[in-house]
């Protein structure tokens, strides 16, 4: 679980980055479109680590069926991307901020899911 909040932290610290972009560097525009890039970069990262990490502690104890738990697990997760992103074109309404706070958002509620997993995992899944 420590790679998955580093994930998390990493969607974060570019979803800050990509705010902080359309907040204060406005002004200019090659800034904007860098610090832009540097953070969705920092925030893909975030979101593989945690999508990994997450899907081989999932599958720990279906050793027998992994494969086709693995497919039943990416058909979720694309069904999630897929609810996300229609999530993020229904809030759209022609400001800059709206992504980067809807990310913090999906960051937020990561958190939520990760404290809930530690809770209620069995202790020797939970490390």
């Amino acid at each position: 679980t420590t790679l998955i909040l580093w994930g998390i932290g990493a969607i974060a610290v570019g979803s800050g980055i990509m705010l902080g972009s359309v907040m204060g560097l406005g002004a200019w525009p090659t800034g904007m479109l860098w610090s832009s890039i540097v953070g969705m970069m920092i925030m893909s990262a975030g979101c593989c680590m945690t999508a990994s990490t997450s899907l081989g502690l999932a599958l720990q104890t279906y050793g027998d069926c992994r494969g086709t738990a693995g497919a039943l697990f990416g058909l979720y997760y694309y069904i999630m991307i897929s609810t996300a992103t229609f999530g993020m074109g229904t809030l759209h309404n022609g400001s800059l901020t709206t992504m980067p706070l809807y990310f913090i958002g999906i960051g937020g509620c990561m958190v939520l899911c990760l404290q809930w997993y530690k809770r209620y995992a069995p202790p020797e899944a939970a490390h």
